[in-house]
């Protein structure tokens, strides 16, 4: 019975964990097979023992990279029973709260209590969901309380992983903390606003165009400004809606389509284009816009509607016109003068009437020209008069021309400031008087002759 007591005793101490024990082959012819078949079933469990060992050193492994992974990338591991309302929560959710680190057991309840108030009727939405069976999944962003009281971003994702009677018993998933993401969206979207906002103020539409400057494509606002709905434009060029009045040879338009040739930016590019309803003035900007490997795509631009500009330049330019056609008729010369009372611009009869070239009178104020027969007092107060920003009329004064003639000159101006009320010099005409002075002092001559 020696062999059979030798079984029994290996056996036992195989089970308290001797795996490399084995059996003795038995002399006995009948016990050989049982022997060779416990050996087996010894050496078996001994490479299964040690599968297990390799197994659970993976998983701890595994774990540990995990964890690690989890908290590089501020996220953690939560469950939720929904029969219980228990919530598991893995340690980084204590890291991110910047809580003691750990294992968090908390319920829903509780849980609630941390989410947002306008994210919170989300949330509850979304377990009520998963708790009745009608989603196996989630996947939201929501804001919780820190342990700072500071709002972060929560990006949550998980799954149902354990049902009874087609309703959820347990769900696990991740969390991550995306608060600098969330944070990144919020500048660039406040960032395109801002954009958006300065950009409708400058601009009345914008607009896309291929390397060919065909329309690609234009904002709907083309039609509330011009009355022509955004598709009639597609796939023409600036040539193409160009006014019949415009030259597109000329210069201006040769110089932008070098420009866009040559995919530079280009601004303030001005010109008349048809419509179906009619001529309207425009100012164009534009950009190209390249790949990330290098090649053009488009070139982008803005639009701003002048129409009613051009008419104002117009009918200013017409009323300058009519101001300096009465001004030649009543006068002799125009003059301007900056805030200091130097003079910056004169018409060209000055030269004429007044003796002295428009190159000399830039620059200076009226008492640094040459002039006779004015007294300090009269200086004094002609002067006193501008620093108060009055306007002066008739003011005369005498000249001694290039020739050495005696002239004599009359001026009157009226101060001028700008929009905000702030004064920016004068302006006035002035006339030559010596004829009128010469016949007067013949008449005075001739009427004491007569005495």
């Amino acid at each position: 019975m020696r062999p059979i007591a030798d079984l029994a005793n290996v056996a036992e101490r195989c089970g308290r964990g001797e795996r490399t024990l084995r059996v003795r082959p038995s002399r006995l012819t009948e016990l050989a097979p049982t022997v060779a078949a416990f050996n087996g079933m010894a050496d078996r469990v001994d490479k299964l023992i040690a599968d297990i060992a390799v197994r659970e050193a993976d998983l701890r492994d595994s774990k540990s990279r995990l964890d690690e992974t989890l908290t590089v990338s501020a996220a953690f591991i939560w469950e939720v029973n929904f029969v219980t309302r228990r919530i598991k929560l893995g340690e980084g959710w204590a890291a991110l709260l910047g809580l003691t680190p750990g294992e968090t057991l908390t319920t829903m309840d509780e849980w609630a209590g941390l989410v947002h108030p306008e994210d919170r009727a989300r949330a509850d939405s979304m377990a009520v969901a998963m708790a009745a069976g009608e989603r196996e999944d989630c996947v939201m962003e929501i804001r919780v309380r820190s342990g700072s009281g500071e709002w972060i971003w929560l990006h949550t994702r998980g799954r149902v992983i354990e049902l009874a009677d087609s309703t959820a018993v347990v769900a696990r998933g991740i969390g991550m903390d995306v608060t600098a993401r969330k944070r990144a969206e919020s500048a660039l979207a406040e960032s395109d606003t801002r954009f958006l906002d300065i950009a409708s103020v400058s601009a009345d539409w914008f607009w896309e165009s291929d390397a060919e400057g065909r329309l690609t494509w234009i904002s709907d606002a083309v039609e509330r400004i011009t009355g022509t709905p955004a598709q009639w434009f597609l796939g023409k060029r600036a040539q193409d809606l160009a006014a019949a009045t415009d030259d597109t040879s000329g210069d201006e338009w040769q110089a932008r389509q070098r420009a866009r040739e040559r995919r530079e930016p280009y601004r303030d590019f001005r010109y008349r284009f048809r419509l179906p309803r009619g001529e309207f003035w425009i100012s164009n900007n534009g950009v190209p816009r390249y790949g990330a490997d290098g090649v053009f795509l488009v070139y982008r631009g803005t639009t701003t509607h002048i129409t009613a500009q051009k008419r104002a330049e117009q009918s200013l330019t017409e009323s300058e016109a009519r101001f300096r056609a009465l001004t030649a008729l009543s006068s002799d010369w125009y003059w301007e003068q900056d805030e200091n009372f130097r003079f910056v611009a004169l018409s060209p009869g000055v030269a004429e009437s007044a003796g002295i070239s428009i190159a000399a009178h830039i620059g200076k104020t009226r008492w640094e020209l040459p002039c006779v027969g004015v007294s300090e007092e009269q200086w004094a107060a002609h002067r006193a008069a501008l620093a108060r920003h009055e306007p002066f009329r008739h003011f005369e004064f005498r000249r001694i021309s290039e020739r050495g003639d005696t002239i004599w000159l009359e001026t009157s101006g009226v101060p001028v400031f700008d929009e905000a009320g702030c004064f920016t010099g004068y302006c006035g005409v002035g006339r030559n008087l010596t004829e009128g002075k010469r016949l007067e002092e013949r008449l005075r001559q001739a009427n004491e002759g007569l005495e």
